[in-house]
């Protein structure tokens, strides 16, 4: 997808590399730090963002989950809570998106959120199944959801908030027995559901705040998206 060598956090939307968008937001929250894990081209996303945002190195790209566990080493012993965003669907969010389901969160008393969209059926993204309160039951990756004969709207946008206690004690229980053999960060959902820790849902207003870019059609539309 574009300049094959360019880490995809730095391909540009609107003139600007992707991720800046999601600092931005992150320091408009004045959240009391941002790092940012890198591992493909490293050294041309520390040159082109700097100091913006401190760095963790995952030196064998094993999957989300890992990418947790490597930025999890670099969080203050202060911070009690963790915010996780995706560099590469996160440009979209409104600051005050990311502010109420922050306060949703806290008011919640919440030890794992995530934010939800509903997307048609066509989109191939993983999926959020809720049980007959609609309370989180289950998250599914794609292929787990074409098998499964479920039918829901609801995905997960990958943006999670962790009791960072919890997180410790809980990310080194990810296994990577998967067809792709990678630590899922999705993984974590299904942990704390099977021991009976609440986890928060709040789905998005606008679904259109949530853009991935996986493709060249997607990267355009982002490009599109931008200019209106």
């Amino acid at each position: 997808m574009g300049d094959s060598n360019k880490p995809k956090v730095l391909l540009e939307i609107g003139r600007r590399p992707m991720i800046e968008y999601t600092i931005d937001k992150l320091n408009s929250l004045r959240v009391s730090e941002i790092i940012l894990v890198v591992g493909h081209g490293a050294e041309d996303v520390k040159t082109c963002i700097g100091p913006l945002c401190r760095y963790a190195y995952q030196e064998n790209p094993e999957g989300t989950g890992d990418a947790v566990k490597v930025g999890l080493q670099e969080v203050s012993s202060n911070s009690d809570t963790v915010m996780v965003l995706y560099g590469d669907d996160s440009a979209f969010y409104k600051v005050e998106t990311l502010k109420k389901f922050m306060a949703s969160h806290i008011e919640s008393g919440d030890v794992v959120s995530i934010i939800t969209a509903d997307k048609p059926q066509t989109d191939r993204v993983g999926r959020i199944i809720r049980d007959e309160n609609g309370q989180f039951k289950l998250t599914l990756e794609v292929w787990e959801y074409k098998k499964s004969g479920l039918k829901t709207d609801e995905v997960n946008c990958g943006v999670y908030l962790f009791d960072k206690k919890w997180l410790k004690n809980h990310i080194d229980q990810l296994d990577n027995n998967n067809d792709k053999k990678e630590y899922r960060i999705t993984e974590l959902l299904n942990l704390a559901h099977a021991e009976g820790t609440k986890i928060g849902l709040f789905k998005l207003e606008d679904p259109g705040e949530w853009v991935g870019v996986n493709t060249p059609e997607e990267l355009e539309r982002a490009n599109k998206l931008m200019q209106i």
